[in-house]
């Protein structure tokens, strides 16, 4: 009995669909003919039993099976197991693909639960398994067939679940996929994210829960910028784990979020000014990380084990990433006056402003603009262009010598509140004589100013960066 299911199940599914193809009116083995029926014409002579087809040769075909279950271990039934062959092979009927549906109670093996077998397959070639059910996240796994005379339960045998929790079905919402905009050193800093999730999830979870995390590949607690800022590091890319989840980066009010797919894909695109920080040494690594569980919107909740962008990966807690070498050094690209009105600092709303519009954002965390005073990023630790001495100036109209150019520092400089791009700085002479209509206001910002990933201005060898005309 046991040697007939050993062949039985070598014989795969073209040999199983012969043993039942027969049809009615010739029973194999039986011999003579029928009566016809009143009217219609006689048979032609049977010549024998119906041929069996001959099962797949044990040599070149063999069945894959396994068994299906949930991530607690309960057994699966409906589940549809797609294969298909990869490369080059067919299956024992010259199909490449072949499907069949797990079926039995969840109690367990004693009534086959969650149990598959697909036969015919082509030993030697690659085989990919893709099981799916309604509700349920799918699974993909891949396996080469090998040849298996002997039957034995532990050749040719896939799970989805069982003690590789890994690759279980599960009914709680997770991530899928994230997509960005890369380059050859890594994520561009101003990248948007493109994330697909397993089914339609609650937009308000997503919203409260998901957030932008400094990522260690060391253990280290922070890292620390060219320019000398220092970010506290809230993710292990190492484990897959969120270890501080109360020290993001950023979170989802940096971004613009627009859902589509009924609620299963989300993109997010970084707010003009916003931006990964980056350095022109070292690629730092970041991660997008759950602070808090998210819903399905039926209600099913996931806190662990969210991300699963990779059909052969174990999933984790976070996605993470190097975001691209920042080279480029920042330039003044403008200046001009404004008169009167409103100045940098107490005492002086009458005073006439200078504004320099630089190349790039030179703030590193936009969200600190509260008051229009963040810090912007110098030579050294986070001195920025507050401290006004790093710009000289002088009215004049014809261009004036080093001498005079180097005797007027600004004071009060500021990020200027109406650029959301955070490329332009404010600040006022440090005369309260206002600058008269029609003189020239010539500039020159000193190259001890960086940008938040360290790379010094880039100025003109003679030293002036630009120049307007008062109003």
């Amino acid at each position: 009995m046991q040697r007939a299911k050993r062949q039985l199940v070598g014989m795969g599914i073209v040999g199983l669909i012969g043993l039942s193809g027969c049809t009615s009116g010739a029973v194999p083995g039986s011999t003579g003919t029928a009566s016809p029926s009143p009217g219609t014409s006689a048979s032609p002579p049977d010549t024998g039993p119906t041929p069996v087809p001959t099962p797949p040769p044990s040599d070149r075909f063999a069945a894959v099976h396994g068994r299906i279950t949930d991530e607690t271990g309960r057994p699966l039934a409906g589940v549809t197991i797609t294969a298909r062959v990869l490369g080059v092979g067919s299956f024992a009927n010259t199909l490449e693909t072949q499907a069949t549906t797990t079926t039995g109670s969840a109690s367990g093996e004693a009534n086959n639960g969650g149990a598959y077998l697909i036969g015919g397959a082509p030993i030697g070639s690659t085989i990919q398994l893709t099981a799916t059910k309604a509700g349920w996240t799918s699974r993909t796994r891949t396996t080469v067939i090998s040849m298996n005379v002997k039957a034995d339960d532990a050749i040719n045998r896939l799970d989805f679940g069982q003690a590789d929790t890994a690759f279980a079905l599960s009914d709680q919402p997770e991530v899928v996929s994230v997509r960005t905009v890369n380059t050859v050193s890594g994520v561009e800093p101003g990248t948007s994210f493109a994330i697909r999730f397993s089914e339609p999830v609650n937009a308000t979870d997503i919203q409260d829960g998901l957030a932008v995390y400094a990522a260690t590949v060391t253990g280290a607690e922070s890292v620390t910028l060219s320019a000398g800022v220092t970010l506290p590091t809230g993710y292990d890319a190492i484990s897959g784990t969120l270890t501080r989840p109360q020290a993001p980066i950023y979170d989802l009010q940096a971004f613009t979020s627009v859902w589509s797919d009924n609620g299963q894909a989300l993109m997010l695109t970084f707010k003009p000014g916003y931006q990964l920080p980056s350095d022109k040494v070292t690629a730092p690594v970041y991660a997008l990380a759950f602070r808090k569980p998210f819903r399905d919107q039926a209600g099913t909740s996931r806190s662990s084990q969210i991300f699963r962008t990779e059909t052969a990966k174990v999933a984790t807690n976070g996605y993470s990433f190097p975001v691209a070498l920042d080279t480029a050094r920042p330039r003044v690209l403008s200046i001009r006056a404004v008169e009167g009105g409103s100045a940098p600092t107490s005492g002086t709303s009458t005073r006439d402003r200078l504004r320099v519009q630089f190349s790039e954002p030179m703030v590193l965390f936009p969200l600190s603009l509260a008051d229009g005073t963040a810090a912007i990023p110098a030579a050294t630790a986070a001195i920025s262009v507050q401290n006004a001495l790093n710009f000289r100036y002088a009215v004049s109209v014809s261009q004036p010598g080093a001498i005079a150019l180097s005797a007027n520092s600004a004071i009060g400089a500021r990020l200027v509140a109406s650029d959301p791009t955070n490329a332009t700085v404010e600040f006022a002479p440090s005369s309260d004589d206002e600058m008269n209509a029609g003189s020239t206001v010539w500039l020159r910002a000193l190259p001890f100013i960086a940008d938040p990933a360290g790379n010094l201005l880039d100025a003109p060898t003679d030293g002036y960066s630009g120049s307007t005309i008062m109003n």
